[in-house]
């Protein structure tokens, strides 16, 4: 019986070990920005999309993420939140991208935009817009939760670098094809 119980023990050891090992170094929170943002569905009162983090780990460990959560911001007024249970492991000092989900409440999203559409076409006219990022990533090691980390990153959109990006996006002459469109 006690050559079992010590067998298990030696067999147990790495695991507690390398639990042991991540918990006794200080875990720095990644740098998370946003990579994309994709509109997978379109419905009467909602819109779903899945919204592409890139997750930095400046860590000289790997950081087993076992869920992410997150607000998105733009001029101020969250607008949407997502929530993600990807079970991925972000390479020591590496990044990776993480799809999350979101969903949308369209009667909350519609009069947002036709706000901003007034602000562009107002004789002052919008310039840029301000965006902010926040939220928090779960890790997990072994048979011991660590504590989330939270993130956060703001910056703002000129609105003239994104039309910018989208004129130099589509095929040659189109942009002039849509710019005569009457939405």
């Amino acid at each position: 019986m006690n050559g079992k119980r010590l067998l298990l023990t030696v067999m147990m050891l790495p695991l507690v070990m390398g639990s042991c090992a991540l918990l006794g170094q200080s875990i720095r929170a990644p740098e998370v920005n946003l990579a994309d943002i994709r509109l997978e569905d379109i419905t009467v009162f909602e819109s779903t999309f899945t919204v592409m983090l890139r997750v930095q780990n400046r860590n000289p460990v790997a950081l087993p993420l076992t869920g992410a959560e997150l607000d998105l911001s733009l001029n101020g007024t969250k607008l949407l939140s997502a929530l993600s249970d990807s079970r991925e492991s972000i390479p020591a000092m590496g990044s990776m991208v993480i799809p999350v989900k979101a969903h949308v409440s369209n009667l909350k999203v519609i009069p947002f935009l036709a706000g901003i559409l007034r602000e562009v076409q107002s004789e002052q006219g919008l310039q840029k817009v301000d965006y902010g990022l926040k939220g928090l990533v779960h890790l997990q090691r072994g048979f011991f939760s660590l504590p989330s980390l939270s993130f956060s990153n703001s910056g703002e959109l000129s609105l003239a670098t994104v039309q910018k990006l989208h004129d130099s996006l589509l095929p040659q002459g189109a942009g002039q094809v849509l710019k005569g469109l009457q939405l």
